[in-house]
C-alpha cells in the first residue's frame, strides 16, 4: 500500500511544476492591468515632436486600450497605459519638459572666402571656421539673442540699403542638451513698387533643427538664388 502512494506523488510533481512554470503573463486573453496617469507639464507647450514621442511609446503598448490625450490649453498630458509604458513616457519627459530657461545667442550670417576675417568676429568663431577651411569672412549680420527654452524667438536686421535677414527658432530642451528647432532664415530683398514704396521680397534659405552646445559654435551654409558663399554661425554662450 504504501508503495502505491509514493509511485502516485512521484507522478503527481511533474504535473505540479509544469503547471506553475506554465503560468500565462499577460496575453490576449488576459486584459492588461491599466493605470490613468495625469501629468502636468513643467515648461512650455509640448512641442509636436515630442509629443509625436509620447503617441509612438503608447502605441507600442502591450494592450490595445493603451491611450493618450494631450490639452494644450492647461498644458496637460493624460495617459491611460500598463505602468511600464507611463514609465517609459516620463523617462522621456524627464528629458524634454523643463522650466523655461533664459539663454543668449551669439549670431552672425557671414560672407564666405572675402580673404581675411572680419575684425570684430569672436575668436572662437573664427577657429571654428578656419577648422572647416573657410579662409576669409566679413560679417552681414551680427546679434546678440536672447531666447527662452521651448518659446520661438524671431529677430530682423534690415539695413538702409541692400539685402536684410530674418532669423526665426525655437529652444528645446535643457541647456546640457539643447535643440534649436525649425531654425529659418528669410532673405529679405528690397524693390521699389510704382508708388516709390520700398517692400521685401522674401527667399526662404535655410530650414532645418541642430543641436547646439555652450561654447561650440554650429556654421550651417546658407542657400542663394545668385550661389552667394553665406553661412550661419551660432554659439550658445556660457552661463555665467
Amino acid at each position: 500500500m504504501k508503495k502505491w502512494t509514493v509511485l502516485t506523488l512521484l507522478l503527481l510533481l511533474p504535473v505540479v511544476g509544469m503547471a506553475q512554470g506554465n503560468t500565462p503573463k499577460e496575453t490576449a486573453d488576459v486584459p492588461a492591468r491599466l493605470e490613468t496617469k495625469v501629468i502636468r507639464l513643467k515648461g512650455p507647450v509640448l512641442a509636436r515632436a515630442y509629443y509625436d514621442a509620447v503617441q509612438r511609446i503608447v502605441r507600442e503598448d502591450y494592450s490595445t486600450a493603451a491611450s493618450v490625450d494631450y490639452d494644450n490649453k492647461s498644458n496637460v498630458l493624460v495617459i491611460t497605459a500598463t505602468p511600464i509604458t507611463i514609465q517609459k513616457v516620463e523617462r522621456l519627459l524627464n528629458k524634454v519638459d523643463v522650466r523655461p530657461e533664459a539663454l543668449v545667442f551669439l549670431t552672425y550670417i557671414l560672407q564666405a572666402g572675402t580673404g581675411g576675417f572680419d575684425s570684430q568676429l569672436n575668436e572662437t568663431v573664427v577657429k571654428e571656421l578656419k577648422e572647416i577651411d573657410i579662409k576669409g569672412a566679413k560679417i552681414i549680420y551680427k546679434s546678440r539673442l536672447q531666447a527662452i527654452t521651448g518659446k520661438f524667438l524671431t529677430a530682423s536686421m534690415i539695413p538702409d540699403n541692400g539685402p536684410g535677414y530674418r532669423l526665426a527658432f525655437r529652444p528645446e530642451g535643457r541647456r546640457g542638451n539643447l535643440l534649436l528647432n525649425d531654425f529659418t532664415v528669410v532673405k529679405l530683398v528690397p524693390t521699389k513698387e510704382a508708388d516709390g514704396r520700398t517692400v521685401y521680397d522674401k527667399w526662404t534659405v535655410l530650414n532645418t533643427s541642430f543641436p547646439v552646445k555652450e561654447g561650440k559654435p554650429v556654421i550651417v551654409g546658407i542657400s542663394g538664388r545668385k550661389g552667394d558663399s553665406v553661412v550661419l554661425a551660432v554659439m550658445l554662450l556660457k552661463d555665467k
